[in-house]
This record gives structure tokens, sequence and C-alpha cells, in this order.
């Protein structure tokens, strides 16, 4: 039980360094804000990757959603947090939306998996 406790007290210094760097981080809040908006158009182009016959349709209709979706969701976590901890929202901002490359994986692997086993249904290309 110590080591697993050793472990845990390890990983939450890790990263409460890496927030603290983010946090102090001298680089612009702008390139923050673009590599948020990047990821959202990132992950919407992987899940649009296989639906070449609706792509003009597709664009039109679907990319609004997503970029406010994902602009809402930040704007609610970034506001969350800044309640929760009192600390300035250009801080929690430049920590919150880093994550958010996180949202790049599903698509990424969906498509990964389909290119490997063509006969199973693409689960992220069923709108």
């Amino acid at each position: 039980m110590k080591k697993k406790e050793n472990k845990i007290a390890k990983f939450l210094k890790y990263a409460e360094s890496k927030i603290k760097s983010l946090e102090d981080s001298e680089t612009p809040f702008v390139y923050f804000v673009a590599m948020f908006l990047s990821s959202i158009i990132l992950r919407y182009f992987l899940e649009m990757s296989f639906m070449v016959e609706r792509w003009g349709q597709v664009m039109a209709e679907d990319m609004p959603h997503f970029l406010l979706f994902y602009m809402l969701a930040a704007i609610l976590i970034i506001t969350l947090f800044h309640l929760a901890t009192k600390k300035d929202v250009l801080k929690v901002s430049k920590v919150v939306l880093p994550v958010f490359l996180i949202i790049n994986i599903v698509p990424l692997l969906a498509n990964i998996f389909a290119l490997l086993k063509p006969d199973t249904p693409n689960p992220v290309s069923n709108i």
C-alpha cells in the first residue's frame, strides 16, 4: 500500500509541476487559443475523413456546430475551475485549453482501426 501511495504522490507532484509551468508560461495567450481552435478543427477533419461522399454538405452544416460546442465546453470548464480555485481566468485558461488536444484521440483510433479492419463499421462516421 505504501508503494501505491508513493506512486500517487509522485504523479501528483509531476502534475502540479506541469500545471505551474503552464500557468506561469511566458507564451502569449493567443498561442493557447490557436492550439485550442486547431485541435477542434483537426478533430472535425479526422471525423469526416471517411465521409468523402458527403464532404461539401457536411462541411457547411457541421463545422459551426463543432466550433461552438467545443468553445462553449471550454468556457464552461474554465468558469467552473475559476470559481472552484479562485485563480485568475487567464491562468486557468492556459491550463484548460491545451487539454483539448486529447479530443483527437478517439477519431484517430477509430480511423486507424477502420483501416486495419475495413469490414468493421466505423463508429465515428455513423452520423
